[in-house]
């Protein structure tokens, strides 16, 4: 065959797998945005709330501007726990996180969200901090150390509807009793398209998070 033949077969079927891709990415992308794609996944990583009283709640940190803000999704953690306490369902509240690299401040995720907590009504004595731990393994394995040195014996879990089935099973596979309370699962609520899709990405991290903690025996 010519050389030119070649050639142009060759770009037809490069053009042809190309428009392939992206054919397929395009009907990817408008599954994702127009069907209930998104609140199926989201739904099978819900965990039911389980309410009682506990010896401690845990707040996990959910993330900060680079500036030291907290960011949305640890408000709504810290507001949750902080609710839990006035209600009188423990006596201490443990807040989880340290910082992640690129917060250049002094203090932690974790101490910015218990500031918050005492203009919420959590006393400072009722507080307890880990600043170290910077992912969910390491809020476990911070959390068990907190527990055992303060002879606590159960929590309530504080987290996203969505992470709390990879959060919940990494606290109990250290042997930490947990009573699931997340966050409103307004994941399987969303209803615009773009939002869809950024919450997708949300959904599909943590698929792969248990994947990975599965690995690993972390769950």
């Amino acid at each position: 065959m010519p050389r030119r033949l070649r050639s142009e077969r060759f770009k037809r079927l490069f053009l042809y797998g190309y428009a392939g891709v992206v054919t397929v990415v395009l009907l990817g992308v408008l599954t994702v945005m127009f069907t209930p794609v998104v609140d199926v996944l989201a739904s099978n990583l819900l965990v039911k709330p389980d309410v009682v009283k506990a010896d401690a709640i845990v707040v996990l940190a959910g993330g900060a501007y680079d500036d030291g803000t907290l960011g949305p999704t640890s408000l709504m953690r810290t507001l949750h726990g902080a609710e839990l306490y006035r209600e009188g369902l423990a006596a201490k509240v443990i807040f989880s996180g340290g910082n992640m690299l690129r917060h250049r401040i002094s203090t932690t995720i974790s101490e910015k969200m218990a500031a918050l907590a005492t203009r919420l009504g959590v006393p400072p004595r009722a507080q307890l901090i880990d600043g170290v731990s910077l992912r969910t393994r390491s809020n476990a394995v911070e959390t068990k150390r907190i527990m055992d040195e303060n002879g606590l014996k159960d929590v309530l879990l504080v987290t996203s509807a969505t992470h709390m089935r990879r959060a919940m099973l990494t606290f109990e596979k250290l042997g930490i009793k947990v009573h699931p309370v997340p966050d409103p699962a307004y994941e399987v609520e969303v209803i615009d398209p773009f939002e869809r899709f950024g919450m997708f990405k949300v959904v599909m991290r943590e698929y792969v998070g248990i994947l990975v903690y599965r690995w690993y025996g972390w769950i």
